[in-house]
């Protein structure tokens, strides 16, 4: 997705709005496949101007409503400013119409983009309690969110596509799917009474945290699939997007963050002998979005092939 670009009297306006200063500079950010993100500096501070490309405002009203939630829960992460004036309880208040889209602007914050390799076994330690705090939050069935879009609706959906074409029922991805959904459907069933719902961040990736100098200092960010689901399927995401690498998995970095998780939050027996299936129905749905992102909605030569990585994850 190619990114919006704003010029100095659009972002001026933008911050017209809001009592953050007046703007100085400001700097595109890479990354972020459904937002274009700018680093705004004021002389009040530094700001993240995230413009929503693919968020409608019904989307972005409760992804508002979830984030002010968390900061009830004093949840470590980036919040979003509200407009001059406007009510601080008002998810209205936070987000601001820009041309066809929408903008939110949030707090910056300073810290080393996480990577596989500056993920140390006390960072995912930490990363594993920030995790497990989340499905802690109190009564998070109140907001209303969606269930995580990586995860059930997609696998079902294109399970359901690929079987009405010809040519992809035959691909081996459609049985794999297929099988893995099932097994999911049968065991969350089964023990349905056992397993947690509750707020999930839906994709903990090591790009999505931001480490400070001490390994315990880190901060999650990038809520914006921030849903309502079973609370195992954040730990099987975030196994896979900080344990793994190459389509291996390293015991170890996955045993830390284990232990940091549960050593906030105790899970039940069950729930202990189900993680290999949330990790690996997780990993399924990593290989499901990106074959149809790049082979189905916007083929792409170069990423074609990228659902390769994470197939031995599944099976």
């Amino acid at each position: 997705m190619a990114y919006t670009k704003v010029n100095t009297e659009e972002v001026a306006s933008i911050f017209s709005k809001y009592t953050l200063g007046a703007p100085s500079a400001f700097v595109h950010l890479k990354g972020g496949l459904a937002n274009s993100n700018y680093r705004v500096d004021t002389d009040t501070g530094a700001y993240l101007l995230k413009i929503c490309n693919e968020k409608t405002y019904e989307e972005l009203v409760l992804h508002v409503a979830a984030m002010l939630k968390l900061k009830k829960a004093d949840y470590k992460t980036s919040y979003p400013y509200p407009k001059t004036n406007a009510p601080l309880e008002d998810t209205d208040s936070y987000i601001l119409k820009f041309n066809q889209d929408y903008v939110i602007i949030y707090e910056f914050v300073f810290g080393q983009c996480g990577s596989y390799e500056s993920t140390s076994l006390n960072r995912l330690k930490e990363i594993g309690k920030q995790v497990a705090l989340l499905s802690l939050v109190d009564e998070p069935q109140e907001l209303g969110l969606p269930t995580a879009p990586m995860g059930y609706t997609l696998l079902s959906e294109l399970v359901k596509s690929m079987g009405k074409n010809d040519e992809l029922a035959k691909h081996e991805l459609h049985e794999v799917f297929k099988t893995i959904l099932n097994e999911y459907i049968e065991k969350t069933e089964a023990f349905k009474d056992v397993l947690s719902l509750s707020l999930i961040h839906s994709d903990v990736f090591c790009d999505n945290i931001l480490y400070g100098e001490q390994e315990d200092d880190l901060t999650i960010i990038d809520f914006e699939e921030i849903s309502y689901d079973y609370a195992m399927l954040d730990v099987g995401m975030t196994i896979i997007g900080c344990c793994c690498k190459d389509g291996k998995m390293d015991l170890q970095k996955r045993e830390a963050l284990l232990s940091g998780y549960t050593s906030t939050r105790t899970l039940s027996e069950q729930e202990l002998d189900l993680i290999q299936l949330f990790t690996r129905f997780s990993a399924a749905s990593i290989v499901a979005w990106r074959f149809r992102q790049f082979n189905i909605a916007f083929p792409d030569e170069e990423r074609k092939d990228l659902w390769k990585e994470m197939l031995p994850l599944v099976k």
